[in-house]
């Protein structure tokens, strides 16, 4: 997994640095998370299932040309989810906070700013707060992530995303013998 992770990393650098003699766009980018991640239990009967739960999301994108309707759009973002389970009959909410770092390649139906987008890459996501008591988590987790959206001339991005975590994100067993990260993000950014 590291050396995956080491490669998207590689891909994304090299990505950039063909494109700093362009104009460099950056965008930010506000949004809404809806967070259920895939949990299995070891069987145990006191753990309910888990329900969405709603976050914050703020971030930056660097749309990079790759041809006319193709561009590279690697993306940094702070996604504060939160996900809730019933446990012993009581109502629990988790919060888990997240760097994720999404790197798409984006179709657009026309260029010069206006049209539909559509992308797809991979998406890393790096733990921010410690593993709590119930589920320990591992630090990194490695998914795919799916984009579509749309940007009007003034600069606005409209946009859906989701991810899917293809990695066993437990460090516990024993608590969860396998959890994976499910995450939507509907947001608005603006490119500058």
């Amino acid at each position: 997994m590291a050396t995956l992770i080491r490669y998207c990393l590689f891909i994304a650098i090299l990505c950039c640095t063909g494109h700093l003699q362009a104009q460099p766009k950056i965008g930010i980018t506000l949004g809404v998370n809806a967070y259920k991640p895939s949990v299995t239990h070891t069987g145990n009967t006191n753990f309910g299932p888990t329900s969405t739960g709603l976050g914050l999301v703020i971030g930056l994108f660097a749309p990079m040309p790759l041809s006319k309707q193709f561009f590279f759009r690697p993306s940094a973002e702070l996604s504060f989810r939160t996900f809730k389970e019933k446990r012993f009959g009581n109502s629990l909410s988790h919060p888990i906070n997240y760097l994720d770092l999404s790197l798409p390649v984006v179709y657009a139906s026309a260029k010069k700013g206006s049209g539909l987008l559509a992308g797809a890459g991979p998406a890393l996501n790096f733990l921010l707060n410690p593993a709590y008591q119930f589920y320990p988590l591992k630090k990194t987790d490695l998914g795919l992530c799916g984009l579509v959206g749309y940007e009007i001339p003034l600069g606005f991005v409209f946009s859906v995303r989701y991810t899917l975590g293809l990695t066993n994100i437990s460090a516990n067993s024993a608590a969860a013998t396998e959890v994976k990260n499910r995450v939507g993000v509907v947001s608005i950014g603006y490119v500058f």
